[in-house]
């Protein structure tokens, strides 16, 4: 009976407390890519004192360091995650917070190589492409009234797919798992529901 209470006691309070969505907007340093950009949108309900949960999407584009490569389509990410943030106790219109994120980013961008003889006729390609993969993200930031602005790390698996056609080795395909991480930049605006 006391479980039934407290479950009841926490639903009521969810659903009093003004739910939150908040856009946002960045910009990406990454370790292996081209830097990049970010927009998102979330949606987050109270559950305790300081404490939000929800879900969230976003759109992430990196270029990817050319070298050799004859034909490039950047690496598009869309991750779909849950999310979790800490907001400490209000200072005067500024509030520190914490925040996890976790999910499934849909991957995907191309790369090809291919190199010719004197004649033009093809000697060898690779082709690499990207596909989808594990999300996470940890951050912290501040919340200036209804304005958010943070620093994230954001790490995206992507399943990693070669194909290669070579005159003396002929066509094969390789797989693997390949981690891309970046630190971000964000600005968001909050809107209370």
């Amino acid at each position: 009976m006391k479980k039934l209470l407290l479950l009841g006691a926490l639903l009521s309070t969810v659903a009093m407390s003004a739910n939150i969505v908040e856009v946002r907007g960045g910009f990406d340093f990454s370790s292996n890519l081209n830097n990049g950009f970010e927009v998102s949108g979330e949606y987050r309900v109270p559950v305790a004192d300081g404490f939000e949960i929800g879900g969230g999407a976003a759109y992430r584009f990196n270029k990817i360091n050319r070298y050799t490569a004859t034909e490039v389509n950047g690496l598009h990410q869309v991750p779909i995650y849950f999310t979790a943030r800490y907001n400490f106790k209000n200072f005067p219109e500024i509030t520190p917070y914490v925040k996890t994120n976790l999910g499934f980013s849909i991957n995907s961008g191309k790369i090809k190589y291919s190199n010719f003889d004197i004649n033009g006729k093809p000697l060898y390609s690779h082709e690499v492409t990207f596909g989808s993969g594990l999300y996470y993200g940890v951050g912290s930031g501040i919340r200036y009234k209804n304005f958010t602005f943070d620093l994230s790390y954001n790490w995206i698996n992507t399943d990693t797919k070669v194909k290669f056609d070579h005159e003396a080795l002929n066509y094969g395909t390789e797989k693997y798992t390949s981690h891309n991480g970046a630190f971000t930049i964000g600005v968001g605006y909050t809107f209370g529901l």
